[in-house]
């Protein structure tokens, strides 16, 4: 009889497999997981027209101009009838400010808006209820703002300034931000004659939409007119259309493009590795029917082919239907309306297509390394000498790939890709790791020795368990800790130049000295600081910086006594480097010369440089020097600050207190070292529960695969006398070095990139999140032991009722 004939019943037979069936389910939850990932995060993308009507309504373009928009109305009159003598069929103009705060205590910054909303220039916006503002001083406010107010009156500038609240809006793209949409004329009914000095810190923009002719024609009509067009602000439909911004699955790689790659072929990877060792056990039956090995192992890898392919379709499509279910729990998280549900066939391709490619992938490698005698026909056995080189060519090039990466590193998430290299890395290496790991365990007690002669016996499924554990597990790892750094970093960008514990008073202008009402409020309020003087060292009113032009400006300071008052006790080298002219940089150095540069792109020469420790100081400041050696160089320097310290918290809260009682700008007033953590996208979230899903996962599976393996010994096991308790020994060593050997690698794969950023982004603090890894990996190692025990169902027992009754 021809093999022939028995391919479909070999691979009915083989479809049949409890193994296979539980495959295609594993493949399917990992594809599940993965499409709904995909699926929220495009819903939290918006498409390019909502980012359209988000920033131009019905308009078809805006451009923001250089106007001077206090107490002149014109400007706003101007741009209009610019726009309209280009030929636009309809114009509009946004008066924008992002400096107000709310007077009584609350301190938030607004976003503050105006123009004729009577023609609907943004559709964005719906009135919940009241009505649009019609005269100044009338406005509408975001619901979270309505919440927050007492009454219908509304009061900034320090409560100089009253505005009726006469209705309650929502913004479509701003569903939990402070906002205040204010009638035309508003802003300039404020009274900036006096408002100008009290509040220096306020500033307001002006946007021209237009509608019905060209960007060239608008941008050129407003030079005629005498405004300056800044181009940068340009915005157009058709850009926004025609180069849509990349969405969040592109921002955000690990939250969804990594995983779907090295999770299906780390899958794929055991699923073959399990057809293959139950193909071994069922060849020599099948030779002894008379059955050929070829059909035997097409049958098979059919077979177990197909139930990948139905879990990674079927999967993907229970992803894409949980999606779809998600919705209304996303929209209540979400800053904005989310995008139009639309079918994800994008996130469906890649996990179906890079499971089934990494399945062919795994199938040619494993006839390629290790054909048994029956899968001879797949082709001839490359010598294990070659592989091993091929494997070394592999992790050379991976190093390469690495080194290429961190080279080209532009900004912090970039590491994303550089992990996946050094996970790629970790996972060539992990086999190696398993040998040497395993052969010096130590071999004492008899559920040891088994366990270690049976992790022997399978090294190549065992080294692809630990890879797959550091390919889930790390890029966990390096969110976790890009979070907690990104978090950290942003808030040091955002504190002042002062150390903890200081009081700042200063305006956001180097060259606008605060009031001097602010000055006496600060030291009545805290009589026992001392005080220091803040310079800006500048060069035709333009910052001088360390770095290049533009990046990493200076402070300059009255003596050294000052720098040691603000960054604490310095030593003697410190001291002499700014007594002879020179810089302290807060980032260290290359050398005992440093230069400094202009913003034109010329440069001093070389000038002494020791470093500094300020930990509590913004990262954009590089140096310090005196006001001495900045004017012994020709340098300029602008008053920019006056430090007081120590202050307490209890006299920072007065001093904000008193400018507001005073009618003066609360924000001039800042608290060194005050820490204001900035929020974290939802993206970054979902990463990081997608790969600790996925690394809790593997886990569970190397688990329940050397469970499933030792079940096999049960009946002998049984039959000498050893419990279920010992057996339970050998599982849990096993699964324990498995586990832990995969947390290993996966936290030297984190430290690598991680270095190299920090390396590369001196002024990016590194923090890592000891709690939250330390969780991951308890809750790794804890799954792991708890799933360990061995069963005693009528399964795993029918081999020693069997070894009984015979």
């Amino acid at each position: 009889m021809s093999s022939g004939l028995h391919l479909p019943a070999l691979w009915r037979t083989f479809a049949r497999s409890g193994a296979a069936r539980r495959s295609g389910m594993l493949i399917a939850a990992v594809a599940s997981v993965l499409v709904l990932a995909y699926s929220v995060l495009i819903a939290l993308s918006p498409t390019p027209e909502q980012v359209a009507d988000r920033e131009l309504g019905g308009y078809d373009g805006g451009v923001q101009v250089e106007a001077d928009v206090r107490e002149d109305p014109e400007p706003a009159v101007r741009v209009r009838d610019a726009a309209r003598n280009a030929g636009a069929t309809a114009q509009a103009s946004l008066l924008e400010s992002l400096d107000l705060r709310v007077t009584g205590g609350l301190y938030t910054a607004l976003y503050y808006a105006e123009t004729d909303w009577s023609d609907a220039l943004f559709d964005r916006y719906t009135l919940e209820s009241g009505h649009w503002p019609r005269q100044p001083a009338q406005v509408v406010v975001t619901e979270r703002l309505a919440r927050e107010l007492d009454g219908e009156a509304l009061e900034v500038l320090s409560g100089t300034e009253r505005l009726q609240v006469v209705g309650v809006v929502r913004d479509a793209y701003g569903l939990d931000s402070r906002q205040v949409l204010a009638a035309e004329g508003t802003w300039n009914a404020f009274d900036w004659s006096s408002l100008s000095r009290t509040f220096p810190n306020v500033a307001a923009s002006l946007t021209v939409f237009w509608a019905g002719t060209s960007a060239d024609e608008v941008v050129s009509a407003l030079a005629e007119a005498g405004l300056v067009a800044s181009l940068p602000s340009l915005e157009t439909r058709e850009d926004l259309l025609t180069n849509p911004s990349p969405t969040l699955v592109d921002q955000y790689p690990f939250a969804f493009t990594i995983p779907a790659i090295l999770a299906p072929a780390g899958l794929a990877a055991v699923v073959v590795l399990t057809a293959e060792r139950r193909l071994r056990r069922s060849i020599g039956v099948l030779r002894v029917l008379g059955i050929a090995s070829g059909p035997a192992v097409g049958a098979a890898v059919g077979a177990w082919a197909t139930w990948v392919a139905i879990g990674a379709g079927g999967g993907s499509v229970v992803g894409a239907g949980l999606g779809l279910l998600a919705r209304p729990l996303t929209a209540a998280v979400a800053p904005h309306v989310l995008a139009p549900p639309v079918v994800p066939w994008a996130g469906v391709a890649t996990v179906v297509a890079s499971t089934l490619l990494a399945l062919a992938l795994t199938v040619v490698g494993l006839a390629l390394r290790r054909p048994a005698r029956a899968l001879a026909e797949l082709g001839h056995r490359v010598p294990a000498r070659t592989m091993s080189y091929l494997r070394l060519v592999a992790i050379a090039l991976s190093v390469v790939a690495i080194l290429w990466l961190g080279a080209s590193l532009r900004t912090m998430f970039d590491i994303v890709w550089l992990t996946a290299a050094c996970v790629a890395c970790a996972a060539l290496i992990a086999p190696s790791a398993v040998r040497v790991v395993v052969d010096h365990l130590p071999d004492r007690r008899p559920s040891i020795r088994l366990a270690k002669r049976q992790l022997a016996g399978d090294r190549t499924r065992v080294g692809i368990a630990v890879a797959l554990l550091t390919a889930t597990l790390a890029p966990s790892l390096v969110m976790a800790t890009l979070v907690a750094s990104v978090q950290s970093s942003g808030s040091a960008l955002m504190r002042t130049n002062a150390g903890r514990d200081q009081l700042v008073i200063a305006t956001n202008n180097a060259f606008v000295a605060p009031p001097s009402e602010a000055l006496a409020i600060a030291r009545e309020s805290a009589p026992d600081a001392w005080e220091v003087e803040q310079y800006a060292v500048v060069s035709a009113e333009q910052y001088v910086t360390v770095n290049e032009p533009g990046l990493g400006y200076l402070v300059a300071l009255g003596s050294a006594a000052d720098a040691a008052r603000m960054c604490g006790a310095l030593d003697d080298g410190a001291a002499q480097v700014l007594d002879r002219g020179g810089v302290l940089l807060l980032n260290g150095g290359t050398g005992p010369l440093q230069t400094l540069w202009f913003n034109d792109g010329s440069k001093t020469a070389p000038v002494p440089a020791g470093a500094v420790a300020c930990p509590d100081w913004g990262n954009a400041l590089a140096g310090v020097m005196l006001t001495s050696g900045a004017h012994e160089l020709g340098l300029e320097t602008a008053p920019e600050a006056t430090v007081f310290g120590p202050v307490t918290a209890d006299q920072f809260a007065l001093v904000r207190d008193r400018l507001e009682e005073a009618g003066l700008d609360v924000t001039l007033a800042q608290f060194g070292g005050e820490r204001r953590t900035p929020s974290i996208p939802p993206p970054v979230w979902i990463a990081l529960v997608v790969t600790s899903s996925l690394a809790i996962g593997a886990a569970l599976l190397a688990t329940r695969s050397q469970a499933r393996i030792l079940d096999l010994y049960r009946p002998t096991l049984s039959a000498v006398g050893l419990n279920r308790s010992w057996a339970s020994r050998v599982l849990r060593t096993q699964v324990m070095v498995i586990t832990v050997l995969g947390a290993l690698l996966a936290l030297v794969t984190t430290a690598v990139p991680l270095m190299i950023g920090a390396l590369t982004f001196p002024g990016i603090v590194v923090v890592v999140p000891w709690p939250v890894i330390s969780a991951l990996v308890l809750a790794i190692l804890a799954t792991a032991w708890l799933a360990s025990p061995v069963r005693t169902d009528a399964r795993s027992n029918r081999g020693v009722d069997n070894g009984r009754r015979s």
